[in-house]
């Protein structure tokens, strides 16, 4: 009786381990079909996002959210995008650095200024690979002038250096967003 038992167990495991083996040949055609939508999804949002990085380019209405500032030495300090920012909007622009941990000129730990735009030129560099866009800012401030050069990618990813009339040069690295759905605080302007 105990051998009946034994072989019967026996049996209920060799079947149910050859069941289980079967389980995920079964569900193979499922797994390449979920990795070819997501691939697919990935590609639409590619797609997108370089008409809206064009778009913006073209309609001289951007915002630069910085994830990184760096100075003339080249070290990048990572920053806070919602108060390190850039801001051009047609006619107008807007600079601002910030910092969580003081209290600035601008409220924020830094300084905020805005003028007016005299010059944009954008520039469109097609590789291979991938679009690229050359844009120089010019801007008029109760403070000074502003030469602002950036490179941005087709999926908006961005780098701008900020030049003065004086000697001062600040570099951000982050993502262009559309005025609409950006994130960022402006602080006091003090000029």
């Amino acid at each position: 009786m105990n051998r009946l038992i034994i072989i019967v167990l026996g049996l209920l495991i060799a079947c149910q381990t050859i069941a289980q083996s079967d389980l995920p040949l079964a569900q193979e055609p499922q797994k390449t079909s979920s990795r070819e939508s997501k691939k697919e999804e990935k590609r639409k949002k590619e797609e997108w996002m370089k008409q809206v990085t064009q778009s913006m380019i073209n309609n001289r209405r951007f915002v630069l959210e910085a994830d990184y500032i760096s100075g003339k030495s080249g070290t990048l300090i990572p920053v806070n995008p919602s108060i390190n920012f850039i801001i051009v909007d047609s006619a107008n622009a807007t600079m601002q650095l910030g910092s969580a941990t003081g209290v600035g000129w601008n409220g924020l730990g830094g300084i905020t200024v805005s003028g007016n735009v005299s010059k944009y030129e954008a520039t469109r560099i097609e590789k291979k690979k991938y679009v690229a866009y050359n844009v120089l800012v010019i801007v008029f401030t109760s403070i000074g002038t502003y030469d602002i050069h950036l490179t941005v990618t087709d999926n908006g990813k961005a780098n701008a250096t900020i030049r003065s009339t004086t000697s001062g040069q600040v570099s951000y690295t982050g993502t262009l967003y559309p005025p609409a759905i950006s994130r960022v605080y402006k602080g006091y302007e003090r000029y």
